[in-house]
C-alpha cells in the first residue's frame, strides 16, 4: 500500500483535497471545523481531527490535501464541510493594498444575519450522484476533490470598489457554493504538507504525517507517501537540489522536519508524485519567519512586498499584510523554482512573486518588517497579463495589465534601469522569450499572458546576453546588442495557454 501506519480492518484512505475557484479576494481566511463523509447506510464519518484555518484565496491555483486518514471501507454518498466565520479575515481587492471587510458586514445570504458567534457556522452538504459514489476499498486510496467557489459563493457590495472606498461601506453576502469530483483538477498542482516520518531512497519516496495549510499542531490528518523522480526539484533550508541528491539531503534532515510538496495524484496507480519539494526553513511556518508576496518597489537592499502573507515561525497564525518592508543582502540565499544555477539578491526585482525567510522586526512606526539578510528567498513563477504591442529578436513588448495579480499602478519601477530614462514602464513592458517558445502572430492590443521570472540586469555593466546565456543557451538569443533591455523584464517560461490566462489574472500561490 502507498500509505503506511496502523489501520483498521477493512479500511482505506480517504484523501480529500480542497481547492477554490477565483474571486475578487486577496485573503479569505476562516476555519474549516468539520469534514464528514456519509455512507450509504447514513453513517457519518469525521475526517478532520481538529479545525484547520484556511485561506481560500490561496487555493485558487492549487489543491491542498486536507486529510488522508484511514476510514472504514465502503460506499459514501455525501460529503459535508462546516466552516466558521468567527474571527474570519476577508480582504477584497480595491486596486491598492486591499480592504478588510468588517465582521459585522459579513452576512449569511440565507438569513440576512451577520455571520458572527453564535451564528457564525455554515454547513455545506454535497450529495454525490447515484452512479458515482465515493468508494473506499480495503487498503486502497480514494480521492475526493472539493471546490469552494469564492466567486459564486460571495456577493460584494458595492460592485465597484476603489482605493477610496471605506471599509464600513462594504458588505459581503455569503451563499456558499460547493462542488466536488472523484479526481483532482488536472490543471492544478496538488500540495502535500506535513512532517517527515521516513525516507526510502530505494523507492525514491518519503512519508509524511499530513499537516495541511499552516497547521502547527500534531493532529492526526493521516499519513501520505510522496513519490519523487530524477527531475524532482528540492529546496531544503534555502539550498537547491535535484533528483536523488535532494532525497538524500532530505533524509539527512531527519524525522519531524516540516515539508511541503507540489505534484500530481494518479488515481489509477493511487500514487502522488512530487515535482517540487520544500523542507526545513524553506517552508513557511517552520524555523524562520516568512513573507510571501509581490515586490512592488526596491530601494537598495530594501524590498517593498505587497499583497503579502506573513507566517511567524512555529505558528499557524498566518496574516495578510497590504505591504511589508523586507531587507535582503549578499548573504541572502536565493533559489529560483525549477531552475539550476547560482542566484543572489541582485536577481530580485519589481514585479517578482516570491517567498522570503528571515526574522520579523518592527520599524520606527511600529510596522512589521522582515530581515532576510541571513535567510533565504525563493523566486516563484510569476504570471503576467498584457496587451501585445510588438515582437522582435526574442523580446515581446506589451502594455502591462497585471503582474502577479497586481495592477501596474501599484508598481514603482524607479531604479530598474541603468538610468531613469531606461527604467521599465508599464506602457512598454518587455518579455524575453526563448526560441523554444514561439510567439503567435497577434495584432496590436491583443491580450497575451506569460508565466516566468522577472529578469533583472545586474547592477554592474554586464551584457544581457551573457547573463541569459549562463542559465540557458536559448535565452542568450532573447536579447541582442542594441536592444533596449531593462533591468526589469519578464523571462518567459510559458505563454498563451488557457490556464495561464487564469493565472495571469491573479497571484500564483505555492507552498
Amino acid at each position: 500500500s502507498p500509505m503506511s501506519g496502523q489501520r483498521a480492518p477493512a479500511s482505506g484512505v480517504a484523501m480529500v483535497t480542497l481547492t477554490d475557484a477565483p474571486g475578487d479576494f486577496l485573503s479569505y481566511k476562516l476555519a474549516v471545523v468539520s469534514l464528514k463523509l456519509t455512507s450509504a447506510d447514513g453513517t457519518a464519518v469525521e475526517t478532520l481531527p481538529a479545525p484547520s484555518k484556511v485561506d481560500f484565496a490561496q487555493l485558487v491555483d492549487l489543491a491542498e490535501v486536507i486529510t488522508a486518514r484511514q476510514v472504514s471501507a465502503g460506499t459514501y454518498t455525501a460529503v459535508s464541510i462546516t466552516v466558521d466565520y468567527a474571527g474570519a479575515t476577508i480582504v477584497v481587492d480595491n486596486g491598492a493594498g486591499g480592504l478588510t471587510v468588517p465582521a459585522a458586514n459579513i452576512m449569511n445570504g440565507a438569513t440576512n444575519g451577520a455571520l458572527v458567534a453564535p451564528n457564525s457556522q455554515l454547513t455545506l452538504t454535497l450529495k454525490l450522484p447515484p452512479g458515482a459514489p465515493l468508494v473506499i476499498s480495503d487498503r486502497g486510496i480514494a480521492n475526493f476533490a472539493l471546490d469552494f467557489n469564492l466567486g459564486a459563493s460571495n456577493t460584494v457590495a458595492p460592485a465597484a470598489i476603489s482605493a477610496s472606498t471605506l471599509a464600513s461601506a462594504v458588505t459581503l453576502t455569503v451563499q456558499p457554493m460547493l462542488s466536488g469530483s472523484l479526481a483532482p483538477d488536472a490543471s492544478k498542482p496538488v500540495r502535500v504538507r506535513g512532517k517527515l516520518l521516513s525516507v526510502d531512497t530505494s523507492a525514491s519516496s518519503y512519508t509524511v504525517n499530513v499537516r495541511p495549510f499552516n497547521d502547527a499542531m500534531d493532529d492526526d490528518h493521516g499519513q501520505m507517501v510522496v513519490g519523487t523522480t530524477a527531475t524532482t526539484s528540492y529546496t531544503l533550508n534555502g539550498t537547491a537540489y535535484t533528483g536523488s541528491a535532494g532525497l538524500t539531503a532530505l533524509a539527512a534532515l531527519g524525522a519531524g522536519t516540516l515539508t511541503a510538496a507540489t505534484g500530481s495524484f494518479d488515481a489509477k496507480s493511487q500514487t502522488f508524485t512530487a515535482t517540487a519539494v520544500f523542507a526545513g526553513t524553506s517552508v513557511p511556518g517552520a524555523g524562520l519567519d516568512a513573507v510571501e508576496g509581490t515586490v512592488i518597489a526596491r530601494s537598495g537592499n530594501v524590498l517593498t512586498v505587497s499583497h503579502a502573507w506573513t507566517d511567524e515561525r512555529a505558528s499557524d497564525d498566518e496574516q495578510f499584510s497590504a505591504q511589508i518592508a523586507v531587507t535582503v543582502a549578499g548573504t541572502t540565499t536565493v533559489t529560483e523554482d525549477g531552475q539550476s544555477g547560482s542566484f543572489s539578491a541582485q536577481d530580485i526585482s519589481v514585479g517578482q512573486r516570491l517567498q522570503l525567510f528571515g526574522t520579523f522586526g518592527t520599524d520606527s512606526s511600529g510596522n512589521r518588517t522582515l530581515d532576510a539578510s541571513s535567510g533565504s528567498a525563493r523566486l516563484m513563477l510569476t504570471p503576467l497579463w498584457g496587451q501585445f504591442i510588438s515582437s522582435a529578436s526574442g523580446v515581446v513588448t506589451v502594455k502591462l495589465q497585471s503582474i502577479a495579480g497586481s495592477d501596474p499602478s501599484m508598481l514603482n519601477f524607479a531604479g530598474t534601469g541603468s538610468s531613469a530614462a531606461n527604467d521599465a514602464t508599464a506602457s512598454a513592458y518587455q518579455v524575453s522569450v526563448p526560441v523554444t517558445l514561439p510567439v503567435p502572430s497577434l495584432t496590436a492590443g491583443s491580450p497575451i499572458p506569460f508565466l516566468g521570472f522577472v529578469d533583472p540586469r545586474p547592477h554592474h555593466a554586464v551584457d544581457a546576453r551573457e547573463r541569459a546565456g549562463a542559465r540557458d543557451p536559448d535565452r542568450a538569443r532573447a536579447a541582442r546588442p542594441g536592444d533596449r533591455v531593462h533591468r526589469t523584464q519578464l523571462r518567459a517560461e510559458h505563454h498563451g495557454a488557457d490556464d495561464l490566462c487564469d493565472r495571469a489574472r491573479r497571484a500564483w500561490r505555492e507552498p
